[in-house]
């Protein structure tokens, strides 16, 4: 690290910062040199792009307590957790928050009833006891959802009827049942009333059972937002680090850890310290450099792909998920309603590609489809499908040859180097109660000291609100964008819909974003405004759902939304052509037929 830093020190003082960004606008892209030149003044909670500009300054000019190194949903929580109980806290990100894997999920929250199989029993109770915090802390991004398990005529279901009943009697007794709802035997009446696309000569009866559905990525933007915004915490997307030094010994910085990063929107290189340092960049975690550690920091991460494919709600249609048994292999797949586009997912195989931008193949797409095809009743052709996208599950390695499929969920907290930790593997469910170990392990073991214990179990997650005031927030939106409209805006933005509300009393607004999608141009504006967002594809891939509902709509309708957001973003008409043919180019992989 010891040359990263100084060609760090030798570029540029800190104090000299405004100067050092006028001075490479020549060598700036016309984007980047826009976004520097175009600083616009915003109050400490306005989570904007100028909030992180304001927070690349404090990052570069005071010492924090801890700086989370990633912005998917494991650091964001790591960052909460710490804020929550006293810490000065930085996160950085290399991307987007939730770029990675924290926007690619099935998007539930769940116990996993599958590892009753592997006896994994605390885990499922872990996650189920998760599940009830998460419905709590954000209810208005956590929402029930019924699990259908249909009984099929010669499926692996048909033949375990009586296990299927234990497992899911044990999946109630974990804590499956919070809130009352027991798992129940219905009949084939009722399973084809919510699964109506299974073919009624293949369905016996079913089971229902009940667990969670959220939005990933807005999950995590709430949660790093609630950090951000109530606990002042030095958030930054766009920011690689390039090497974590250890403190030095001997040294007068010897309890020290310095970090050198680089921007990625102005290409400055900078100088971070902290007291301590949490690695939680899932499956890119083994490849954060650690000065003076080379050949001790271990391999921990083996990368599973999971693919899921998207189609209109039509071709699969109802209110439940339902669980597919494959046939020919030990074990089933979800479809999941998701608005207007059910989600059909996932697989679960061994990956050495590229970490970035990992995409669903010919044969991974197939296999969904054949699974889904093999109980209906009508399939589910290649050309129905509107997106793909795949994600990487960072499993913590536990140096065996088993199935990524049969490997724990488990997690580990562990040091890599002095004052230097990491955390690895989980599941999305479980983000608040591994943030919390992660935080509880950087006071004992990474010099941070005794701290108070974790509070996060009963924080509000930023947009949650109170029932009291849950009623006029409604009311204003059913009035300004009616009914239907009302209740999508807040179940993504709980209170912060009040300002979209407020956004759509230009009609203007009110229109939706491109043809086909349930997001409205109002959305764009406000994510520009107050979601950090910084790229088109930001807008349109995590801060909407666009590119993975329906990418070709997404794609036809870039141009517009990039005209839209210009002037909150400070794009001239060459910087728009540049964010829609990057966007283009970073949203292929979305593209079913690329598959092809």
């Amino acid at each position: 690290m010891a040359a990263v830093l100084c060609q760090i020190n030798g570029a540029r003082h800190r104090p000299q910062l405004r100067s050092s960004r006028q001075s490479v606008f020549s060598s700036l892209s016309p984007f980047q040199a826009t976004r520097l030149a175009t600083r616009r003044t915003t109050s400490l909670t306005t989570f904007s792009i100028d909030r992180r500009d304001r927070d690349i300054d404090r990052l570069t000019s005071a010492e924090f307590d801890l700086l989370v190194v990633g912005g998917g949903i494991t650091g964001a929580g790591v960052a909460l957790d710490a804020a929550t109980r006293g810490l000065s806290v930085g996160l950085v990100e290399k991307g987007d928050f939730a770029t990675g894997t924290s926007s690619r999920s099935s998007r539930l929250i769940h116990g996993g009833l599958r590892y009753l199989r592997q006896r994994e029993f605390g885990l499922v109770h872990e996650a189920l006891r998760e599940r009830q915090h998460l419905s709590e802390m954000a209810p208005h991004l956590v929402k029930p959802l019924p699990f259908l398990l249909p009984i099929l005529v010669g499926s692996p279901f048909d033949d375990m009827k009586t296990a299927l009943r234990a497992g899911l009697w044990l999946y109630d007794l974990a804590g499956g049942a919070r809130g009352g709802r027991f798992h129940q035997r219905i009949s084939m009446g009722e399973s084809l009333a919510m699964s109506p696309a299974l073919s009624q000569s293949k369905v016996l009866d079913g089971f229902i059972y009940w667990d969670a559905v959220n939005d990933d990525a807005r999950t995590t933007l709430s949660v790093i937002r609630t950090a951000a915004n109530r606990y002042d915490a030095a958030v930054v997307n766009y920011c690689e680090v390039l090497e974590v030094n250890p403190p030095r010994r001997h040294s007068t910085d010897e309890a020290r850890v310095r970090i050198a990063a680089r921007d990625v929107i102005s290409d400055e290189l900078l100088e971070l310290r902290a007291r301590a340092v949490m690695i939680a960049s899932g499956v890119w975690s083994d490849k954060i450099a650690v000065a003076d550690n080379r050949g001790q920091h271990p391999e921990r991460i083996r990368p599973a792909k999971g693919i899921h494919v998207v189609v209109p709600r039509d071709q699969f249609p109802g209110d439940a998920a339902t669980l597919l048994p494959v046939p020919g292999d030990d074990r089933f797949i979800f479809t999941i309603p998701w608005g207007g586009y059910t989600l059909i997912g996932t697989t679960d195989t061994d990956y050495d590609g590229p970490l970035d931008d990992p995409a669903a193949d010919s044969d991974e797409i197939d296999y969904l489809l054949d699974t889904v095809n093999a109980w209906t009743s009508k399939p589910i052709g290649r050309s129905s499908v509107t997106s793909s996208f795949a994600g990487l599950r960072p499993l913590a390695s536990a140096g065996t040859d088993e199935k990524t499929a049969d490997m724990s969920r488990r997690h580990i907290v562990e040091a890599v180097a002095p004052r230097i930790g990491a955390v690895y593997g989980g599941k999305f469910t479980t983000w608040r109660s591994m943030a919390a170990e992660a935080v509880d392990f950087a006071g004992t073991d990474l010099g941070l000291g005794r701290l108070p214990r974790s509070v996060t179990a009963d924080q509000l997650i930023d947009g949650a609100q109170t029932s009291e005031s849950c009623t006029p927030t409604s009311a204003l939106l059913e009035s300004t964008v009616g009914e239907e409209s009302a209740g999508r805006i807040y179940a993504r933005y709980g209170s912060h819909a009040r300002a979209i509300a407020a956004l759509c009393e230009d009609p203007a607004l009110r229109t939706p974003l491109a043809p086909g999608l349930d997001y409205l141009r109002a959305e764009a504006i406000y994510a520009a405004r107050h979601e950090m967002a910084v790229t088109l594809d930001d807008l349109l891939t995590r801060r909407t759902r666009s590119s993975t509902d329906n990418w070709r709509v997404a794609r036809a309708s870039a141009a517009e939304v990039a005209a839209l957001v210009a002037g909150e973003l400070g794009w001239s008409h060459a910087d728009r052509d540049v964010q829609v043919a990057e966007y283009i180019r970073a949203t292929e992989q979305f593209d079913p037929k690329a598959a092809e």
